[in-house]
């Protein structure tokens, strides 16, 4: 991701990885997290299961505010 890039990015999700820092911006309802090339953020590590995680969004009232969980 291009840090100047024009868009606004509500939530980045950062991970130090021995290549370095890779920035991957949540804009989806969902992102699923683990090693399996299916997931939609695919992280390489032995430490990681093959379905890792996955990060749902949640609003709130506003529907301009949201998070992950």
């Amino acid at each position: 991701m291009d840090i100047n890039q024009s868009r606004k990015v509500r939530h980045l999700l950062v991970f130090q990885e021995n290549k370095g820092v890779r920035l991957i911006p949540l804009e989806a309802t969902s992102h699923s997290l683990g090693r399996d090339l299916t997931n939609s953020i695919v992280l390489p590590s032995k430490a990681v299961s093959r379905q890792h995680a996955l990060l749902l969004r949640v609003t709130s009232s506003d529907p301009n505010e949201y998070g992950f969980c």
